[in-house]
């Protein structure tokens, strides 16, 4: 018989929008200075609000360099509050 799924799963390709635009994000003020107040990157921001606007949600980032990786990884134990 047919097996049902009951989620579905959202890949958010390029979330940051490639490397031209990521590195946009730390000059946006709408970003970086919320970003320093928790003293985190622009980017990491961006995928932590991700993460946190949905379960279904999966930013999947290309990261070239190991410690990017290793930044954006750090992004998924950042807690967001109501005003972030």
């Amino acid at each position: 018989g047919k097996q049902r799924c009951d989620f579905l799963v959202l890949l958010a390709h390029a979330p940051l929008g490639g490397p031209a635009r990521a590195a946009k994000l730390a000059r946006d003020p709408l970003l970086s200075a919320p970003a320093a107040e928790r003293g985190v990157t622009a980017a990491q921001l961006v995928i932590a609000w991700l993460i946190d606007l949905s379960p279904v949600i999966v930013p999947v980032v290309g990261a070239r360099r190991p410690e990017s990786a290793r930044a954006l990884a750090a992004a998924t134990s950042i807690v967001l509050d109501d005003e972030a």
